[in-house]
């Protein structure tokens, strides 16, 4: 499975595709070109081999990062989860632009990083700025399955929930079934499950 994650200059995709890969704690510099990790993920039964794509963030820089949407399985739309203003950058750039160039299947991740910034207990109902703009993004991509996460890339266990994740519901948005991974899915901000519709607000707990 691949991979690719675009966004905002500054919000850590660089950090968070290291992490992906086992480096945990680097601190990167903003992307000027296209950054790749190959990790594998194990089941009890399966190892997935995933390669991890990290675009530069810049509008001046688009074009080296539409390339890498083309054969990806999910696109992961990193933004900071503590800035409302690099989830608006999302919503008016960076989804127009490079959600036509991947295949009409790819799994669509809007992943607020740097989690670890926000208020203490905070939760989304206490960011009513970032909902509102979830739900927008929501709404419009509703013929996509749109998966919502929560991540903190310095954090080695975080970033290992985070990578089961991606592939958990990279598979089940691929119809594939069966295969001991399953976590329990929770809307952020909240005690219960999702609605399970084919747009879901959600994070691994």
């Amino acid at each position: 499975m691949v991979f690719t994650l675009t966004g905002p200059s500054g919000v850590g995709k660089s950090t968070l595709a290291s992490a992906l890969g086992g480096r945990y704690g680097r601190e990167c510099e903003p992307t000027v070109a296209p950054e790749f990790v190959g990790t594998t993920y194990e089941t009890t039964s399966t190892t997935f081999k995933v390669n991890v794509w990290s675009t530069p963030g810049s509008r001046t820089l688009a074009y080296l990062a539409s390339p890498f949407m083309t054969n990806a399985t999910t696109i992961v739309f990193v933004y900071d989860a503590s800035n409302p203003a690099t989830l608006r950058e999302v919503k008016d750039f960076h989804i127009p632009h490079f959600l036509d160039d991947a295949p009409a299947d790819a799994l669509v991740v809007l992943l607020g990083n740097k989690k670890d910034l926000l208020p203490r207990g905070n939760t989304l109902a206490d960011q009513p700025r970032r909902k509102a703009l979830l739900d927008g993004i929501k709404a419009a991509l509703s013929q996509k399955t749109v998966v919502c996460l929560d991540s903190c890339a310095l954090d080695p266990e975080d970033v290992k929930s985070l990578t089961a994740g991606l592939v958990d519901a990279t598979l089940a948005a691929h119809g594939i079934d069966g295969l001991p991974i399953a976590r329990d899915i929770f809307e952020i901000g909240s005690d219960g499950a999702g609605d399970g519709g084919a747009s879901r607000c959600c994070t691994i707990s």
